[in-house]
């Protein structure tokens, strides 16, 4: 979303940009409707006939920290903060739909059509369900 932001204005105002960004930027959220095909919501479709949808997120709040990614233009490193970030509320694509996943509330699939890297969500259902390699304990919740 930043890269996006920024690429609207002439390359040589960029620099400019990015560093108002940082010191104006809050929080950034994306959201993504999915169809709740997992093993809860097809009981909940047996039981009244119809299909809903949740809410699959990635939020990026801007720290110190992702402020000078932003300002200096690292947004690659910017990912690496919000994997890291559970405790002031940041959560990647990939960690919310392996929570989504793991809940019931869509399916495997579903899960892995939407992630940009589905290695990533199949690794974190595992830690989830304390199974796999490299598993470990999630003190901090699921998010």
């Amino acid at each position: 979303v930043i890269e996006r932001l920024v690429s609207v204005f002439p390359a040589d105002e960029q620099p400019g940009v990015r560093r108002q960004l940082a010191l104006v930027l809050k929080a950034v959220v994306c959201q993504h409707l999915l169809l709740a095909d997992g093993r809860v919501a097809e009981r909940d479709a047996r039981d009244d006939g119809r299909r809903r949808r949740v809410v699959a997120s990635e939020v990026l709040r801007v720290t110190p920290a992702v402020a000078n990614l932003v300002a200096m233009g690292r947004s690659s490193q910017i990912y690496s903060a919000m994997e890291s970030g559970q405790q002031v509320g940041m959560q990647t694509l990939e960690q919310d739909l392996a929570r989504l996943w793991h809940q019931g509330e869509i399916s495997e699939a579903s899960a892995m059509a939407h992630a940009r890297n589905p290695g990533i969500v199949q690794d974190r259902v595992a830690r989830l369900r304390g199974t796999g390699a490299g598993s470990r304990s999630n003190r901090g919740g699921n998010r």
